[in-house]
Order: structure tokens, then C-alpha cells, then sequence
């Protein structure tokens, strides 16, 4: 009996242990598992740079350099910009070192350059263009570099303006286009100057009585503006007129005419016709009181206007000029303008204004305003 027994008990125990090892084997409950979103990966934007250079001939000269000046930073502020101002006063080599200068800094989104000298500036746009900043050049170009858009007005147009209103003059004294005329250069290390003699030479041409005598005001030297008029008139003093590169020299010739004995207004017989360049509002006054007798007035605001739209425009959407675009707006003294090609990128040609005294009061003039240099 109590064998019988320890066996029940065994099997029993049996029994329990291999229920326990069941219930330890059994898988737990199934959880079933939230799956995570991915993470949104979000490419970080590259800071677009909010400063642009300016980079002047001669930032305060005078009017026509004031203007410009204004009408380049007025236009960056306008956009959203900061203008970083460099002035290296008609020194060629100073501007090159502050074009590099500029590209140093490592935070510009653009350059915006006025040339003093056409060849060398072309190794410091080159440096700028391997530095990624885009280049625009302003009033004179380069020739070479890669430049986004040079914007400047049609200097052939200038001379031949001067041309049309000396050539009338000598018909009026003469009864025909002939006599003596001197051409007061602002320096052919720019081309800007070049532009304004080939387009005053080449219309002459058309008229075998006239010779050209020249005096060059290299650098756009007022001194030798002056000493230069003073002693090519002393040497031909039968010059019936003068056409001068810039209004920038007015002062300066009328020194030279005066020294000369030779400053008659009009309608004086003896009357030198004087035309010339800029649209500065002295010369306005010189054309008023008979002294001058034209000039074409450059829009030089709005250079500065143009050359930050079409710079700003790259910089944000990729945008470049396009050759073959015509601009034209009523009433505004630059238009019409155009972009054709050029050697170192395309160029936007703006027109001149003629100004006579049939057209000195002309309110769309930069010279009939007031502007006032920055403190």
C-alpha cells in the first residue's frame, strides 16, 4: 500500500514539473510595434551673402563721379544690400589692390567696378571670376575677364554729337565745314576716351577743310587739362573749336582759354565753339551764358540703377543679360538702350542725351538737379 502510494506521489510530481516547464516555454503575448515616421531631412540653405562692392573711378571728384556714386549705392540699399565702398580717386593700381582687397573679405555676393585703366584691370576681374563673385563693370569696360554685364553709354554717340554741333558752327561762320579744332583727350589708357575720339574723328572725317590738333589729359589730369588747352591754343591760335572728353574739365579749359586770351561767348565773332561731355550742371550754366555750346549728358545714375538690377537678378535667380534685348522708356534720358556683345561679356549701350540750348532745361537732366556729396 505505501508503495502504491510513493509511486502516486512520484507521478504526480512528475506531472507538476512538466506542467511548469510547458507554462516557461509558452511565448509571451505578441505587442504589436509602432513604427517611428522617418525623419525629414532638411538640406540646410547656404546663406546668400548681403553685400555688395563698389568699386569707383573717383567716387567724389566731381558731379558726374557724385552721381554715379549715388546712383550705385542708392540702388544696392534699394535691393537689400549693403554697399562696401572702395575710392581709389583715378589711381589705376590702387584700384587693383582694392579689388583684391574686396575679394579677400570672403563675404561679397557681387562687384560692381568703373575701370580707370581697361588692360590692367583685367588680372583682378580674373582673380574675382576664380573667387566665384560675380563682376559687373560700370561706365568703361575691361578687355578681358568674365564679366556678367558691362553697362556704359555709347561713347561713338558722344563724339558724334559733339561732331554734329561743331560742324554746323563752322557751316554758319564759313559757309562751309571747314578750320581748326582741338580735341582735349581724358587719356587713351581708357577706353571710355577712345570711344569719344573715334566717334568725333570718324564723323569729322566726312569733312576735308577741318584739321584735328590733340592735347592729352592722361589719367584725366585736370593740371594737364589745363596746361595742355593753354599751350595747344597759344601754338594754333587760329582753333575755331574745342571738344573736350569730359565736363570734368570745364574749369580747367576755361583757365586755359582765358590765359589764351581766347574766351569769347557768343554770338562774339571770335566765339571758340566748345562742346564736350558728363551733362554736369556747370557746363548747363557755360551752355546758358554762350561760353559752351553743347554736351551729352551720360545718365550715370542710372548705370548704377542697371548695373545693381542685373547683378542683383544673377545673384537670386540665376539670371544673365541676354544679347539682342532692347529697353526703351519713354522719357527716361537713357533710353534707348541695348546689350550686344562685348570682349569681356555682354554689354547694355545706354544713349546720350544731346544737350544744346535748345535743350539745357530738359528736367530729365541729372545736371538740373541738386546733389549733395555724403558726409
Amino acid at each position: 500500500m505505501l508503495g502504491k502510494t510513493k509511486i502516486l506521489l512520484i507521478g504526480l510530481l512528475i506531472l507538476v514539473l512538466f506542467a511548469g516547464v510547458i507554462g516557461c516555454t509558452q511565448k509571451p503575448e505578441t505587442v504589436e510595434e509602432v513604427s517611428k515616421p522617418a525623419e525629414e531631412v532638411v538640406e540646410a540653405e547656404v546663406p546668400v551673402s548681403k553685400k555688395i562692392a563698389y568699386i569707383a573711378q573717383s567716387a567724389f571728384a566731381n558731379d558726374f563721379t557724385l552721381v554715379e556714386y549715388y546712383g550705385v549705392v542708392d540702388s544696392i540699399e534699394a535691393a537689400g544690400y549693403e554697399a562696401v565702398i572702395y575710392n581709389p580717386d583715378f589711381d589705376g593700381a590702387a584700384q587693383i589692390d582694392m579689388v583684391e582687397d574686396a575679394i579677400a573679405r570672403g563675404d561679397l555676393a557681387g562687384i560692381i567696378i568703373h575701370p580707370i585703366d581697361s588692360v590692367l584691370i583685367v588680372n583682378a576681374i580674373e582673380k574675382a571670376n576664380a573667387a566665384g563673385i560675380p563682376v559687373v563693370n560700370i561706365v568703361a569696360g575691361s578687355e578681358g575677364g568674365d564679366v556678367l554685364v558691362n553697362v556704359r553709354s555709347n561713347e561713338e554717340a558722344e563724339g558724334t554729337n559733339a561732331c554734329s554741333v561743331v560742324a554746323a558752327g563752322l557751316k554758319e561762320r564759313y559757309g562751309e565745314v571747314k578750320g581748326k579744332i582741338l580735341e582735349v583727350h581724358g587719356g587713351l589708357q581708357d577706353d571710355v576716351a577712345k570711344g569719344r575720339s573715334k566717334g568725333f574723328t570718324d564723323c569729322m572725317a566726312e569733312y576735308p577743310g577741318v584739321t584735328i590738333v590733340t592735347t592729352e589729359a592722361t589719367g584725366w589730369s585736370l593740371t594737364l587739362a589745363e596746361s595742355g588747352t593753354r599751350d595747344a591754343l597759344t601754338a594754333n591760335p587760329d582753333v575755331d573749336a574745342l571738344y573736350s572728353h569730359a565736363d570734368y574739365f570745364n574749369d580747367a579749359i576755361e583757365a586755359g582759354l582765358v590765359a589764351a586770351n581766347m574766351l569769347h561767348p557768343r554770338p562774339d565773332e571770335q566765339h571758340i565753339i566748345w562742346t564736350s561731355i558728363d551733362g554736369a550742371p556747370h557746363a548747363f550754366e557755360r551752355i546758358r551764358n554762350g561760353i559752351m555750346d553743347q554736351t551729352s549728358a551720360l545718365p550715370n545714375y542710372s548705370f548704377g540703377e542697371w548695373a545693381v538690377k542685373f547683378l542683383v537678378d544673377f545673384i537670386e535667380n540665376g539670371n544673365r543679360p541676354v544679347v539682342g534685348t532692347e529697353y526703351i522708356e519713354e522719357g527716361a534720358a537713357w533710353s534707348p538702350a541695348w546689350v550686344e556683345a562685348g570682349s569681356s561679356g555682354p554689354v547694355m549701350v545706354i544713349s546720350p542725351f544731346n544737350v544744346t540750348i535748345d535743350t539745357v532745361d530738359s528736367d530729365v537732366l541729372w545736371g538740373n538737379k541738386t546733389w549733395v556729396r555724403p558726409e
